[in-house]
Formats: structure tokens, sequence, C-alpha cells
């Protein structure tokens, strides 16, 4: 029940580029992917006043083709569609403008690679001057896999994942994986989740509750929303058990 289509260019300037570098790379980048896939140019800003000192992106702002919106902003804005240049995006803010409807491309002027980087490799991102490690997501071991694609097949998007039926199930099946001694990373399974086609919210979400459960917090569920031979089943997806 989780599906999200992001068949869209991406695209993120590489980390340790002079801001005029990566400035250059990633507005020359949109608009060569306005000429391929037409629309209306998209600046989105954490906040208008962040461009200040920043020469090409300050240009680039007034172009007639170009609109401007803050991650405040975005839902009542002007933007009818097209590319985007997210500049210096956090995860949240990322997550929310990828899975918008509207864009046709999306490239990331990035600021802190921790916030971007599960995003560029769920997505394969292209990286702009320079080289980044954007290996393809991949989970530990076969048996989270298997659990993962049970999740898929319980839970709906539509709903958060932080209360209810959804929360009964990815819970318990991660406290299922704890018990028998599986170690899982919450940016491993937000990146695994994005590349099949989870909403950024809903991975995001995913990674909270992996954290508490990895720091030993007690989320009460009630239990049972998975049959009682579920392990022996995401067991016997790994050929080496």
């Amino acid at each position: 029940m989780f599906e999200r289509s992001r068949n869209y260019p991406t695209a993120l300037t590489a980390d340790g580029l002079t801001a005029a570098e990566a400035d250059r790379l990633a507005t020359q980048w949109v608009l060569n992917q306005r000429d391929a896939v037409g629309g209306q140019i998209l600046l989105y800003l954490p906040d208008r006043r962040e461009r200040s000192g920043r020469a090409v992106v300050n240009q680039f702002a007034t172009r007639p083709d170009v609109v401007t919106e803050t991650w405040k902003t975005i839902h009542g804005g002007n933007w009818s569609g097209g590319p985007v240049l997210a500049a210096w995006p956090n995860t949240k803010a990322l997550g929310e403008i990828s899975d918008n409807d509207l864009v046709r491309a999306l490239c990331v002027l990035t600021w802190l690679p921790k916030e971007v980087v599960s995003w560029a490799r769920a997505v394969g991102a292209e990286v702009l001057g320079g080289q980044m490690d954007l290996s393809a997501p991949a989970l530990s071991a076969p048996v989270i896999e298997a659990a993962m694609e049970t999740m898929v097949s319980l839970v709906n998007q539509n709903n958060p994942l932080t209360t209810g039926h959804e929360k009964e199930v990815v819970v318990e099946a991660l406290l299922i994986l704890k018990r028998h001694r599986h170690q899982f990373d919450g940016d491993e399974l937000y990146t695994w989740a994005l590349h099949h086609g989870w909403a950024a919210e809903r991975a995001t979400e995913l990674r909270g509750l992996v954290q508490k459960v990895n720091d030993g917090v007690r989320l009460r569920i009630k239990g049972g929303m998975l049959r009682a031979d579920i392990y022996e089943i995401w067991k016997a997806a790994d050929p080496d058990s």
C-alpha cells in the first residue's frame, strides 16, 4: 500500500564546492531541465533572506520564469509546476518538495550532506561538480528486507505510522527483529523506504520509530497484528539461513 512515483530527473551539488561553483552548476542544471521538461522554475528557500550574499542565486531569482517560495509559503504560492532548485534544504523540507506532484525535475544545493544524502541515494541523484558515495540502497540482511515488505503490504500510506493500526504493524515488526538480535539503522531503512516509493513523511516517521526501538524506548502496542510464525517466514527469504 506504499507507492509514490518520483520519475523525474534529480541532482545535487557535491560537498566541498565553493558557493559560487555550486550555485552556477545548480542553476544551469535547472535551466537545462526547464528546456527539456518545460514548466515554471521554482526557487525553494528556507527563507527569502537566505540567498543574501549569493550573487548567482540572487540573479537567478530575478528571472521572469522563476518563482520564489519558502518552506512556509510553498503550499499557498503561485508556482504552477516544473523544475525546482531546492536551496540548502533539511531532510524534512526536501522530503516535502520531493513528494510534490508538481515537480518535474529537482536539484538540491547541498548545505549539510547528512540532510540530503539518504534522499540522493534513494532516487539515484546526479552529483554535480564532484563525487559522493551514493551507492544503491541495500539492507544489511534479507530478513530485514522481508520484514519491510510485510510492512508495505499491511499498512496504509494515507495514515501516519505513529498511531493506530500502522504503528502496531511497524513497531511489532521492529521488535520481532530486535528480539532475534538483528541490527537495523534508521537511515538505512529511511533510504530503502524512499527508494521503494514511500512518501518522505512516512519514511521519516519510520526512521523515528526505528530510533526509539534502538534506544530502548518502550512503545506501547497491543501486539498480535502479525502471524505467530512471521519471523520464520522472513528467515526463509535468506538463502544462507
